[in-house]
C-alpha cells in the first residue's frame, strides 16, 4: 500500500514538473513566464527522487526563448541539475556550449557561472573515481569530456574581443582553473577541501603534470594581457580585475610570484589610465605589493627591494617605510635591514 503511494505521488511529482514547464514554455508574456520557473525551480530543488529525464527536453526548448532574462533563468537551473545529476551533462553541456554565443551578455555570464560550479564538481567526482578503482564509469567519463570542450570554450572568451562583461567571467574562470590545476599549499592531504595533489598516486586518466603545465600557460596568457602594448587597449575595470586576479594567484599559489610579479611591476597604470582609474589600479597594485612583502615564499623573496620601490612611488616615504619594516618582521631581523640599506647608493 505505502509502496504504491510513494508511485503515485512520484508520478504526480514529475507530471507537476512537466505542467509547469510547459505552461513556462507557451507563456507569451516575460513576468507569468519567469513566475512559472521559479515555481518549477522551487519543486525541482525540494524534489527528492531521481530527477525526472523527459523534462531536459522541455528546458532545452526553454534555452532559445524569446526572452533573454528567460533564457538565463533556464541556464541557472540546468546549471543545478547537472550539480546533482553529474549523468546529465552529456546531455545538458553541448547546449551550454551553444549558449555561450547568446545574443544577451547575461545570459552568457549565466552559462559561465553554472560552469565555475560544474567543472570542479565534475573533476573532483572524476579524480577520486580514479583514485578508488582504473575502471571509471562510462558516462561520468563522458561528463568529464564534455566539460574539458566546455572549459576550452569558456577560456577562448577570455581572450578575444567582446562583451566586457562576459570577458571578465570568462578570467574569473581561468583564473579558477588556474588555482584548481594546481596544488594547494595550505591544503593538506588528509583534508575533505580537494586538492590536485591527490593525482600524485596514479589516475587512469588525470595526469597533475599535464594540467599544471596548462595552467602555467593560462597564467602566461593572463600575463600577456597587461604586457606592453597589449595593456593600453584594456579599459580601466579589466585592468583593475587583471591586477586582483593576478594578485589573488600570487596570494594562493606563491610559487608563482617569480612570473606574476615582474609583470606587476612594470605596469605604468598612470601612463594610460586618466584619474579616479589610474588611483583604483594603484589601489590594487599596492594591496598586492604589500600581501606579497608578507609572503614568505622563497619566490617572492628576490622581489623584496622592487617591492619597496613601488609601494615608495605609489604613496610615499611613510606607507613605504611601514612596508620595509614589514617586509623584515616577516622575513628577516633588523639586521638584514640595516645590511640592506649599507648596500644602497
Amino acid at each position: 500500500m505505502m509502496v504504491g503511494a510513494i508511485m503515485a505521488s512520484s508520478s504526480y511529482s514529475r507530471g507537476k514538473l512537466q505542467g509547469l514547464a510547459r505552461s513556462a514554455k507557451s507563456a507569451t508574456v516575460l513576468h507569468p513566464k519567469l513566475h512559472r520557473l521559479r515555481n518549477l525551480r522551487r519543486n525541482l530543488q525540494g524534489e527528492a527522487s531521481v530527477f525526472p529525464a523527459e523534462l531536459l527536453p522541455l528546458l532545452f526548448d526553454l534555452l532559445s526563448d524569446q526572452f533573454g532574462a528567460a533564457r538565463k533563468f533556464v541556464a541557472e537551473i540546468l546549471g543545478e541539475i547537472g550539480l546533482n545529476d553529474v549523468e546529465l551533462l552529456p546531455e545538458i553541456v553541448p547546449l551550454f556550449i551553444k549558449s555561450l554565443q547568446d545574443d544577451t551578455p547575461a545570459v552568457v555570464r549565466q552559462v559561465i557561472a553554472s560552469a565555475s560550479a560544474l567543472f570542479p564538481s565534475t573533476l573532483h567526482k572524476f579524480a577520486l573515481q580514479g583514485l578508488h578503482s582504473s575502471e571509471l564509469d562510462e558516462l561520468l567519463q563522458s561528463s568529464w569530456t564534455w566539460m574539458l570542450k566546455f572549459k576550452d570554450e569558456i577560456c577562448s572568451l577570455a581572450f578575444k574581443q567582446g562583451n566586457s562583461g562576459v570577458k571578465l567571467c570568462a578570467m574569473k574562470f581561468v583564473e579558477a582553473l588556474i588555482l584548481l590545476y594546481t596544488p594547494d599549499p595550505s591544503v593538506s592531504l588528509e583534508s575533505q577541501d580537494f586538492n590536485i595533489s591527490i593525482l600524485r598516486g596514479g589516475h587512469p586518466v588525470l595526469n597533475i603534470g599535464d594540467l599544471s603545465i596548462e595552467a602555467s600557460q593560462k597564467l602566461a596568457l593572463l600575463l600577456d594581457q597587461l604586457r606592453h602594448p597589449a595593456a593600453k587597449s584594456l579599459n580601466s575595470s579589466t585592468i583593475i580585475f587583471l591586477i586582483n586576479s593576478l594578485s589573488s594567484v600570487a596570494k594562493k599559489r606563491p610559487a608563482y610570484c617569480g612570473r606574476i610579479l615582474p609583470v606587476l611591476l612594470s605596469l605604468d597604470a598612470p601612463s594610460f589610465l586618466k584619474g579616479v582609474h589610474a588611483a583604483a589600479a594603484n589601489l590594487a597594485l599596492k594591496t598586492v605589493f604589500l600581501s606579497c612583502l608578507e609572503c614568505t615564499h622563497p619566490a617572492a623573496a628576490p622581489w623584496k627591494d622592487r617591492l619597496i620601490g613601488a609601494l615608495k612611488e605609489i604613496e610615499g616615504g611613510s606607507r613605504a617605510e611601514k612596508a620595509e619594516d614589514l617586509f623584515y618582521a616577516t622575513n628577516g631581523s633588523i639586521q638584514d635591514k640595516d645590511c640592506v640599506e649599507d648596500t644602497k647608493v
